[in-house]
């Protein structure tokens, strides 16, 4: 009798394991594309942050997913120039939809971002100059949630995907 019950929990713990291991397997990020990217709204919190709220198109293969904890930083060469937190976002599966996506980026370092707001606007703006940390949580439909994260991105790659 003791060894049933032993074998029936061993069976549950596997069964438990094995079952969330196949909901997170059945999410594929990688067939994930943003299509058009349209900012709706900036607006200026002070003098270190803006809010923002887009519109993204995207198409889906996979299933529905919900992103959230969604944060990063900004770097131009190789110095922190801001970071960013984005609300969390519901991810529509199987086809072609889209979604509005807000949230904050904050400059951490004042006297250096204004230099190179100023560049910027004098046509000194180099998007290779930057690169782009992200790291966000994605938890599919009936899955379990996975941890996600990009590192030193290049900026000019970002915007190459939201282009194309």
């Amino acid at each position: 009798m003791v060894m049933k019950n032993i074998f029936k929990k061993r069976f549950f713990v596997i069964a438990a394991v094995s079952m969330l291991l196949m909901m997170t397997g059945c999410l594929n990020l990688k067939e994930f594309k943003i299509l058009s990217f349209k900012a709706e709204q900036i607006v200026p919190q002070g003098f270190k942050s803006i809010r923002g709220v887009a519109t993204v198109e995207y198409s889906n293969p996979s299933g529905d997913f919900d992103v959230f904890d969604i944060e990063g930083a900004v770097y131009c060469q190789g110095s922190l120039f801001g970071r960013f937190t984005v609300d969390p976002v519901s991810i529509k599966g199987r086809g072609t939809s889209s979604c509005t996506v807000s949230g904050v980026f904050t400059i951490t370092s004042p006297l250096s971002s204004v230099i190179q707001v100023l560049s910027m606007l004098t046509g000194g703006f180099n998007v290779n100059d930057y690169t782009i940390d992200i790291n966000a949580k994605v938890k599919p439909k009936g899955g379990a949630v996975k941890a996600v994260g990009l590192k030193d991105v290049p900026a000019g790659k970002v915007t190459g995907v939201i282009k194309s």
